[in-house]
């Protein structure tokens, strides 16, 4: 088997035909009975994570995509990357897609990969942060101008380097899943390669999760599960990645800090309870 795709489906029955139907066009170019199409039903609602994973379990291509139930891809979504892929040896390979190109093109290798894609992906180092407030009248902006979209859907990744951990999305984190993700893919890499194609088609959706979960309680569940996933990724890089972060872990904290006195009135100038 060539190609695995995974396509996890959460209520998106409507959707769901055109997604495949747009996946069946791209397998034709490589030959059909080389791509596998892994529609994972989560009809309990465990997560996009947890969708992904069971994909993954289950996947036998050679090469790996996702491709999420309300998007469609190009007729080329399997035959470039895997053409690049092969002539590079590359682990992994970005490609663009409709809502945001790639910042930049990427043709990695050796120590490169990881100090490239971790401050594209893992969070703000302190000299992002301050050389964004030199410029607080496009404060954010600035802050971002490294940033990548982290979506998986973006990226072939070849299924030999996700199997080395293997390589698996932290189900604990229900957004902004696709970052961490990436991130230990490039911990894992040897070399990354990109392609200035746009082979992806993403919609918009008017309820997505990052809107209903902001401000709630899974919403600060994720920002303890982040601050924990970003050390695990340092512990597994050896060390090499706090630099990239620090300036996120602590802002992180203090925010978590700040919204549990607000809450819960907790004072800290005290030792904080156990767990906290």
């Amino acid at each position: 088997m060539l190609a695995s795709v995974i396509v996890p489906n959460y209520r998106n029955d409507d959707t769901l035909p055109l997604a495949l139907e747009s996946l069946e066009r791209a397998a034709e170019r490589i030959g059909r009975d080389n791509v596998e199409i892994l529609v994972i039903d989560d009809r309990e609602g465990r997560g996009l994570s947890w969708a992904r994973n069971q994909g993954l379990d289950r996947a036998q291509g050679k090469y790996v995509f996702f491709c999420d139930a309300d998007d469609t891809v190009e007729p080329n979504f399997f035959a470039r990357p895997i053409e690049r892929l092969e002539s590079t040896g590359a682990d992994f390979c970005f490609f663009n897609y409709s809502l945001s190109p790639l910042k930049r093109q990427y043709d990695l290798s050796g120590r490169e990969v990881l100090e490239t894609l971790a401050p594209a992906f893992i969070g703000y180092s302190w000299r992002d942060l301050f050389r964004a407030l030199a410029r607080p009248w496009r404060f954010m902006s600035a802050l971002a101008e490294k940033r990548e979209p982290g979506s998986v859907c973006r990226i072939a990744f070849r299924r030999e380097l996700l199997e080395s951990g293997p390589v698996r999305f932290n189900e604990n984190l229900f957004i902004y899943e696709d970052a961490p993700f990436v991130c230990e893919c490039a911990i894992r890499s040897k070399r990354v390669v990109s392609l200035p194609d746009v082979l992806y088609r993403y919609t918009p959706g008017t309820n997505g999760i990052v809107r209903t979960v902001t401000g709630t309680k899974r919403h600060w569940l994720y920002k303890s599960a982040i601050l924990l996933e970003r050390k695990r990724l340092d512990r597994l890089s050896g060390g090499r990645l706090k630099r990239y972060f620090g300036a996120s872990q602590i802002l992180g904290k203090l925010e978590f800090l700040l919204h549990s006195r607000r809450k819960y009135g907790i004072i800290f100038n005290h030792k904080p309870p156990n767990g906290l």
